[in-house]
């Protein structure tokens, strides 16, 4: 099934690139393996990790927003939003 998915999502891309198939398989494969074979923690609970969850946040908001910046001029409403939110997520 994962690989009719994968198969499906790359033909739906312009140009269906056959190769990135080597890449999405053996990496579901390693996934699934990985979820198999790591037992499942049994602790303490801890307390959440903020920084943890808000640095992807953080680092795809800025990059977003210096990135199009140029495109879509640096005053309009989403770049100001995605680099002022990416500031937010620093502070």
């Amino acid at each position: 099934m994962g690989v009719a998915l994968a198969r499906s999502s790359v033909d739906y891309v312009e140009g269906g690139n056959q190769s990135s198939l080597l890449i999405i398989v053996p990496a579901g494969i390693v996934t699934a393996l990985i979820y198999w074979v790591i037992p499942e923690s049994h602790g303490k609970a801890q307390k959440l990790d903020l920084l943890g969850v808000t640095s992807p946040s953080l680092v795809f908001l800025l990059t977003h927003g210096i990135s199009r910046g140029n495109d879509k001029g640096w005053t309009s409403t989403g770049i100001l939003v995605s680099i002022i939110g990416g500031i937010a997520f620093l502070l």
